[in-house]
């Protein structure tokens, strides 16, 4: 566990607008790898499971919607340059699919999205495809707290393949807080806060559910680097 209090981590949120076997019909915006996935429950992935929670205090932001209205409307904004968020167009509203562009190892990229099971004043949650790096949860929330505002990531998530999990234990775990804790900086720094981040990680099963190992077939990091390499061998033959 890293730096931080010892508050529990809060329970997985009640499935609601995506909840886990809902089938994605389409693409969302700047993304692929979508269209006829269903959305993954944690039982749904492959490798070990973990709990994670980042949170920065914001003492000069009085109202918990206010920072939520905030990150909502320029939630990619804040993200790693590398990385890309395409909002849909009626915003990080429950049902809503936006697109997600990550950055991969050795340059490459994974085209994916997330879905939005719930959102509120002060909260949303999202849920991962199959094909997603991660199957499980992740919900970003802001608190009130002694003065000003916490804004808070917390997740539950397993790798969905086994290619994933070899990659959370070459240094994609690291990648992952590393990923957040840039993103909650972004957030503070945004709104003129100092913005020191706090990280709790807790390991919460190492086993492997073996029978979702050929989730493989979904992984969308290969879907995305195979298609572009088919996309630039069939360029070049035009």
């Amino acid at each position: 566990m890293g730096a931080g209090h010892n508050e529990r981590m809060q329970p997985e949120p009640t499935p609601r607008a995506a909840p886990p076997g809902r089938m994605l019909p389409a693409d969302p915006p700047g993304a692929t790898n979508v269209a006829g996935r269903r959305v993954q429950g944690l039982e749904d992935g492959f490798g070990e499971t973990w709990d994670k929670r980042f949170s920065v205090h914001l003492p000069g932001q009085p109202s918990p919607a206010e920072v939520m209205r905030t990150w909502k409307a320029e939630f990619g904004r804040f993200w790693p340059e590398g990385s890309r968020f395409t909002a849909p167009a009626r915003g990080l509203r429950a049902g809503e699919l936006a697109g997600v562009e990550l950055e991969g190892p050795a340059g490459g990229a994974v085209s994916t999205g997330v879905a939005v099971d719930d959102a509120t004043p002060t909260s949303f949650t999202l849920r991962t495809p199959q094909g997603h790096m991660f199957a499980g949860w992740i919900r970003f929330r802001t608190l009130k707290a002694d003065t000003g505002t916490e804004a808070r990531i917390e997740m539950r998530i397993r790798p969905s393949d086994p290619v994933y999990q070899l990659g959370l234990w070459f240094g994609g775990n690291r990648g992952e807080d590393r990923f957040w804790q840039s993103t909650l900086a972004a957030l503070a720094r945004y709104l003129g806060e100092p913005g020191i981040v706090r990280t709790q990680r807790r390991r919460v099963s190492g086993r492997f559910t073996w029978r979702n190992a050929a989730n493989l077939r979904y992984n969308a990091g290969l879907r995305t680097t195979f298609g572009r390499l088919r996309s630039v061998l069939a360029g070049r033959s035009g």
